[in-house]
């Protein structure tokens, strides 16, 4: 059975070993091979570490039969008073072993919750463009694309951003 729960910065190190794993089985073949040879945990950790203690956002560690499986952050919007009505998805990661039962719907809903709790109305994410299988994903959850960014040199820069209702029934 899977179920989440809020990370702790003692929580940083196992999100860099989750991103490390989760980004060297999704990401090969799209990501520069250097890049994911060269993954820096340590790097990881501190970006972890601040999403983690940073104000509205919110950090999830994804766990099935007690065991890390992946993990996902949202939150509000950097500059809220642009867009007082919005939710962000940062980052939504599953070992490849756990996609495709459901999981994803069931994050999917309680960020909606979440959303529809404190009265926001849109929820924004991007995926890497070259990473069918999420954009796939995302879609089916109701994103609508606003646009692509696609044609860099490094593909792992390429990105699609999507637009979701948060009311939307799954």
């Amino acid at each position: 059975m899977e179920n989440f729960r809020c990370a702790t910065k003692t929580d940083a190190s196992l999100l860099a070993c989750l991103r490390e794993k989760v980004w060297k089985e999704t990401y090969e073949g799209i990501y520069p091979k250097e890049m994911l040879d060269s993954f820096d945990r340590t790097l990881h950790e501190k970006k972890f570490h601040s999403q983690i203690t940073a104000p509205d956002t919110f950090v999830y560690i994804v766990k099935f039969d007690d065991t890390p499986i992946g993990y996902f952050s949202f939150g509000r919007p950097r500059k809220q008073e642009e867009r007082p009505k919005d939710l962000v998805l940062h980052s939504l990661y599953l070992l490849s072993s756990h996609q495709g039962r459901g999981i994803g719907k069931g994050i999917f809903r309680f960020i909606r919750t979440y959303g529809e709790d404190h009265q926001l109305t849109k929820l924004y994410s991007s995926c890497n463009a070259h990473n069918h299988s999420a954009l796939a994903f995302y879609q089916k959850m109701g994103g609508n694309i606003l646009f692509s960014d696609v044609g860099h040199e490094n593909p792992a820069e390429d990105s699609v951003y999507l637009e979701y209702d948060i009311d939307r029934e799954l």
